[in-house]
């Protein structure tokens, strides 16, 4: 009797995850979505959203072990997540310790990947990062997200420049690209602020506008002004679709406790896959 030919391990674990299934998995082309978390630099809801964008990606994907989140499970979509551009608040202090890692051979991303920078892009899971990749090749969908402040005036007018001469620039999110603008409840209606987010916007044509304000409970009072949330998040939406040029605005008051921004999140992320 011939040797069966030797396999890896990762052919293995897909063939034997594929049958338990009961299902015939054909190729599939992954989709691709980029999302630009936009921050004031004054706060840290950008990065908070930017981390919790990718962790719920990350829990609604079907996964290859015990097709569930525990720390030997290996999902398969994608997630990247980057801050190329120097910040005031780091995404990376939201991410559990052990949970990403640098791009390896193979998995490309929109910006460039500087290894030991202090400016990283990272691959993410919901776990631990797990010892070897047994998805088989399987992928279902790669989600990019980019988390950075506002442009200063010099950086945006010379991204400004860049687009004005038809040249591209690493924050161009393509056809199926979303913009979050995340904001607190004492920045939401800054015309300063507002104003050169409608600079940037022109520069990265997102295809979708999602507004996040988020609450600041020094700043506003329920007891003593009824309704003045609701109220400051219609004229901040306003301001936004102003400068917006016509692209979709979708304004959202996030809610008070971790568990409301969890559930929003959840569902923002379930809207963006789609």
């Amino acid at each position: 009797m011939e040797a069966r030919p030797s396999q890896h391990i990762s052919s293995i674990a897909h063939l034997f995850f594929d049958n338990s299934t009961g299902k015939e998995h054909s190729p599939e082309t992954a989709s691709s979505k980029q999302v630009l978390v936009v921050g004031t630099g004054r706060d840290t809801c950008a990065p908070y959203t930017a981390v919790g964008l990718g962790q719920h990606f990350l829990d609604q994907s079907i996964t290859v072990g015990e097709r569930g989140n525990t720390e030997s499970t290996v999902p398969i979509r994608q997630v990247f997540f980057a801050e190329p551009s120097p910040v005031c608040f780091s995404g990376v202090s939201h991410l559990p310790k052990g949970s990403y890692r640098s791009p390896v051979s193979g998995e490309t991303t929109p910006w460039a990947v500087r290894h030991g920078s202090s400016a990283p892009v990272l691959r993410i899971y919901p776990g631990q990062v797990p010892s070897e990749d047994v998805s088989g090749g399987m992928v279902a969908g790669r989600f990019y997200i980019r988390h950075l402040d506002l442009p200063r005036e010099a950086e945006l007018g010379a991204l400004e420049t860049v687009a004005s001469l038809g040249q591209s620039t690493d924050l161009d999110l393509g056809e199926n690209g979303s913009l979050l603008w995340c904001v607190s409840i004492r920045s939401a209606v800054s015309l300063s602020l507002v104003g050169r987010l409608g600079r940037l916007l022109k520069v990265v044509s997102p295809s979708s506008i999602h507004v996040l304000v988020y609450s600041d409970r020094g700043r506003i009072k329920k007891d003593s002004l009824p309704g003045a949330k609701d109220d400051l998040l219609r004229r901040c939406a306003r301001l936004v679709e102003y400068v917006a040029n016509g692209t979709p605005v979708h304004p959202l008051l996030m809610g008070d406790s971790a568990q409301q921004q969890n559930i929003q999140l959840a569902s923002l992320s379930r809207q963006i896959s789609l």
